[in-house]
């Protein structure tokens, strides 16, 4: 009996969201959305990559509560813009690689401008 080849990039995910993301309410509401983009190209093959874009994108949005928190404590403000910034370079290397657009989140960036 030969080898049976499973070609998991034809194979289109469900929009339910994995056990994986149980429990990351911030990250199962993006797998949603990624998911209902008409004319997405995410596939099985992409399962992995679209978990870890989900779990980055909800840390990103963790992190830019906690700077919306600290704007008022000043000293902790630099190192929370530079983890945003960390966080928001791999969440767009990460969609770049699911052919995904992040939503853009003004509030953060134009709460930071005004306290500059």
């Amino acid at each position: 009996m030969g080898n049976i080849y499973f070609n998991r990039s034809r194979i289109t995910l469900s929009i339910t969201p994995p056990v994986s993301l149980q429990g990351h309410e911030i990250a199962i509401t993006e797998w949603t959305r990624v998911l209902s983009v008409p004319g997405h190209k995410i596939t099985a093959f992409d399962q992995d990559l679209l978990v870890n874009y989900c779990l980055v994108f909800e840390e990103e949005q963790a992190i830019a509560i906690h700077i919306m928190e600290a704007i008022a404590d000043m000293p902790n403000i630099e190192q929370m813009q530079k983890r945003l910034r960390d966080k928001r370079k791999l969440l767009t290397t990460l969609a770049r690689s699911l052919y995904v657009t992040p939503p853009q989140i003004k509030l953060i960036d134009s709460a930071l401008d005004a306290v500059r």
